[in-house]
């Protein structure tokens, strides 16, 4: 499958900086995506290759909040997860 047609296996939101850049370190080949001119979030992503036997790659999708708080995070959380449609969610 496509790398832009693979549907998306994690969505990471970071809380700060120091936390997606971390992140990012243990992602090789990460890129930055280009925005699409619908909204103001910048996204990363990266593929991930298993040690498993079939080889699995799972696609990731890295953000991080504009804002603190938990009003802030569910804005985002909700406005990314529309957009990309995850298999998971994981906040740092």
């Amino acid at each position: 499958m496509p790398p832009e047609t693979k549907p998306l296996d994690f969505l990471i939101i970071t809380a700060l900086e120091e936390e997606r850049d971390a992140v990012l370190a243990k992602l090789p080949g990460w890129r930055k995506l280009d925005r699409d001119g619908t909204g103001a979030h910048t996204y990363y992503e990266a593929y991930a290759t298993t040690t498993r036997g079939d080889g699995a790659v799972y696609r990731l999708i890295v953000t991080m909040l504009s804002a603190m708080g938990p009003l802030s995070g569910a804005i985002k959380a909700g406005a990314v997860i529309q957009r990309w449609n995850p298999e998971h969610v994981l906040r740092t």
